[in-house]
């Protein structure tokens, strides 16, 4: 994976891959804060979503 993402950003950035460091971090999510909003653990990306709905919608973010 981490060499067809390097393919692709050299070949759509023109960057040399000598110049590029590309890796995978695994995070927890409950340490992940964005837009005020701890982000959800994979899985219950819907629960989420109605729990934050209102603070989203504040945000400008409306989801279908």
């Amino acid at each position: 994976m981490l060499r067809q993402l390097s393919q692709i950003w050299t070949r759509n950035s023109g960057q040399p891959e000598a110049d590029l460091w590309i890796s995978v971090t695994e995070i927890d999510p409950a340490n992940v804060l964005e837009a005020g909003l701890f982000i959800p653990a994979p899985g219950h990306e819907h629960e989420w979503l109605e729990e934050n709905r209102e603070k989203l919608a504040e945000l400008g973010i409306v989801a279908a």
